[in-house]
């Protein structure tokens, strides 16, 4: 049963919205996720303490070089109260160039919108560590993965519904 034009026109109109939301949805998402991004800080290995500021509701992830074994950190809250470190199981890697990789070793979180950091480093200078939001839902490949799935499932019903919108009923007069 043929469409009629009306239905025909709001369906190609829902397509059109639909294929623009495909480009719009994913720049959206990433614009949001990039901004909720915070830059490393980085810890010099002096044991001073250094103030780092704390996205809320993320948990914190500890960045050791490594090629440096004995470094250690301590945490602690706004009101000077020592923070549990958690090691990580499987830790994330990123490169540091040719000086090595920064390994994800360990996660602390806190309440407050900002924590204390001091690392003991060896060497000379003595290496500190890097702290920065521990990676979350939309990091890394599955975050590409997750956007790239979102502007192609928007793609494909708008291209339907054009598709259907476009479509003529035909009968064969014998």
């Amino acid at each position: 049963m043929p469409l009629p034009p009306v239905l025909r026109r709001r369906l190609g109109l829902v397509g059109a919205s639909l294929l623009l939301c495909s480009v719009a949805v994913p720049l959206l998402l990433a614009t949001v996720v990039l901004e909720s991004a915070q830059p490393d800080t980085y810890i010099a290995g002096d044991g001073v303490p250094q103030r780092v500021a704390v996205p809320e509701g993320r948990a914190m992830m500890v960045w050791l070089d490594n090629t440096v074994t004995d470094s250690v950190c301590a945490v602690e809250d706004a009101d000077g109260n020592p923070v549990e470190l958690d090691e990580v199981a499987d830790a994330p890697r990123q490169s540091a160039g040719s000086a090595g990789d920064w390994v994800g070793t360990f996660t602390f979180e806190v309440a407050e919108d900002s924590a204390s950091v001091s690392c003991q480093g060896v060497g000379q200078p003595a290496t500190g560590a890097l702290v920065t939001p521990a990676p979350g839902f939309l990091s890394g490949m599955f975050g590409v993965a997750a956007l790239l799935a979102v502007a192609l499932v928007l793609a494909i019903s708008g291209l339907a519904c054009m598709a259907r919108a476009g479509a003529r009923q035909h009968s064969l007069i014998g």
